[in-house]
């Protein structure tokens, strides 16, 4: 990650600066400006036709509104037409609202939980009690409540699913349609082992249906191995474990021989990008680089396909993909870069490490493959151990307080609990004269649902028994109903979770929020610590629970 420059510090600053009357008008106009290209062409006509039918009659009607705003001539307003631009004019004056708004109200799809009746809402609290509801204590609540209010949560996403993109990969839950990745039913397969530990036995069987009468992966699509790998076989392979139905299972073995042409390279190190009807492989169209995340973050699911079908070649080959990265120079106190190319098998881009996205869950991995054999394979831990032991550095893991109950230092607990604290992604004002810390850039006010917070709740609840964890999450379920919930059914990820009023929605629930986020949040509030326990299973980085190998039946 380059540290930001001076340049780009001071349009931050500035943009963050309350009072700064030219900024604020800026960065209104990007605002709507965003809101405007977030619509559909039907809604942009509705609007800017409203707004010249608006124009041409208030100019019409002017003086005779003006005057009976004032009082004067009321007897003469008799059209309902007139009414109703009396209407919009004391709106527009008394909220000071513009007719971008106005008219956004009127013919948007809703999808703020203002629009959130009782009987949608997660307790049945109003607009005017949602303050003082969000910050009730979770203790006036009981377990059996609050499991409850996940399921509803759950059967609300579900359902607006379920209603306009079944069998697709993606909800859009505004526009009420959805969006293709893989054209494999992502967020159906995603949240196949949710419904079955939440014990939504309805749901999950017609699910199950689905996989059995719809699901082929016998089509000439590109799909990316690292995704397809984490949501697909690691969430087949989870769903097998739990239920014992032989049919997942079978569709694991078809999607993971399918992915294996990946490995078909020069150096071993996978491709990014898979035909599974073709049986070919390539890299991105850009450049021949993986990022070292994509190829060190899929060995618990072939490690499993191989122990549950005794076929070798799954584990090997991930196998030596570890064992490469492993022995591979360029590492600085254990930390990688973030590609590695596919012809060489060498890391590229040397001297740029990040602990965020293309290389994170590199680490998650090592720690969760010593685990997952039963503790038995200590050049994963050695490997793990090696970023946090070094001077330039100290790594979080993403699974923070495991090292604890593992025999691994106490340290990794308390560092765990203080990033607990900290947001999702950050930029640190290194250069003097910085007025703060730390900066949150415009583009990174989104939420997208995702599940990386609550996970870290979860772990550390069951670690450390802190009911302030469980608070917190209970806090963010209900804010994830009030701003993300759509009225019609799912939820959406948000571009701006520091404006309340207009967050912007992105009309995108991706398959990890039913997959992982809502999850985990059930796995949170739950005192049955037996449920999915993690003496038992650690979970994937998709958050589908695999057996630590001793422990397997």
């Amino acid at each position: 990650m380059h540290p930001p420059s001076r340049q780009d510090y001071v349009a931050i600053t500035l943009g963050q600066k309350s009072g700064s009357y030219n900024n604020s008008k800026q960065w209104r106009r990007q605002s709507c400006w965003r809101k405007w290209k977030q619509l559909s062409r039907l809604q942009r006509s509705l609007i800017l036709f409203t707004a010249v039918l608006l124009l041409i009659c208030g100019l019409a009607s002017y003086s005779t509104i003006t005057e009976s705003l004032r009082g004067k001539r009321s007897h003469q307003v008799r059209s309902p037409f007139v009414l109703f631009l009396s209407l919009v004019f004391l709106v527009l004056h008394s909220q000071k609202h513009s007719l971008f708004d106005f008219v956004a109200h009127v013919f948007l799809p809703s999808w703020r939980g203002a629009v959130i009746d009782a009987e949608q809402g997660t307790d049945g609290a109003k607009d005017g009690d949602a303050k003082d509801d969000t910050a009730a204590d979770q203790d006036t609540k009981t377990v059996k409540e609050l499991l409850e209010a996940v399921r509803d949560s759950f059967r609300h996403a579900w359902q607006g699913y379920k209603d306009f993109a079944w069998g697709h990969d993606e909800l859009r839950p505004i526009s009420k349609s959805y969006s293709e990745w893989f054209g494999l039913g992502l967020t159906l397969i995603d949240a196949l082992d949710t419904m079955w530990i939440m014990g939504l036995k309805t749901e999950f069987e017609e699910a199950k249906s689905w996989v059995s009468t719809e699901l082929s992966f016998n089509k000439n699509v590109d799909v990316n191995l690292f995704e397809s790998t984490i949501r697909i076989l690691g969430g087949l392979l989870s769903t097998y474990h739990l239920t014992g139905d032989a049919l997942f299972l079978e569709k694991a073995k078809d999607i993971g021989s399918r992915l294996m042409p990946a490995f078909n390279t020069p150096s071993k190190i996978p491709y990014s990008d898979v035909n599974i009807g073709k049986g070919t492989a390539h890299p991105p169209r850009w450049t021949s680089d993986s990022t070292v995340a994509e190829v060190t973050s899929i060995q618990l699911e072939f490690r499993e396909l191989s122990r549950l079908t005794q076929e070798p070649q799954y584990q090997a080959a991930v196998a030596e993909v570890t064992n490469k990265v492993h022995n591979l120079d360029g590492k600085v106190d254990g930390l990688v870069p973030m590609f590695i190319n596919t012809h060489s098998g060498q890391f590229t881009h040397q001297g740029i490490f990040t602990l965020g996205a293309r290389a994170d869950s590199y680490y998650e991995y090592l720690l969760k493959q010593w685990l997952q054999g039963g503790k038995k394979e200590h050049q994963f831990l050695e490997d793990y151990l090696q970023p946090q032991d070094g001077p330039s550095c100290v790594f979080p893991a993403r699974d923070p307080g495991s090292g604890r109950y593992n025999g691994l230092p106490e340290d990794h607990l308390d560092l765990a609990k203080q990033m607990m604290e900290t947001p999702e992604i950050v930029h640190f004002n290194m250069h003097q004269g910085s007025v703060r810390d730390i900066e949150v850039k415009l583009a990174d006010r989104h939420n997208l649902l995702r599940p990386e917070t609550v996970e870290s709740l979860f772990y550390l609840y069951r670690f450390t028994k802190d009911k302030k964890y469980r608070q917190w999450g209970w806090e963010i379920l209900q804010n994830f109903n009030k701003y993300t919930k759509v009225s019609s059914g799912g939820y959406t990820s948000v571009n701006n979770v520091r404006d309340p009023d207009y967050p912007s929605p992105r009309d995108k629930m991706e398959s990890f929020f039913l997959g992982e986020t809502l999850k985990y949040l059930y796995l949170l509030f739950s005192d049955d610590f037996s449920l999915v326990s993690l003496d038992k299973y650690v979970f994937n980085t998709e958050a589908h629970p695999l057996p630590i190998w001793p422990s397997a039946a």
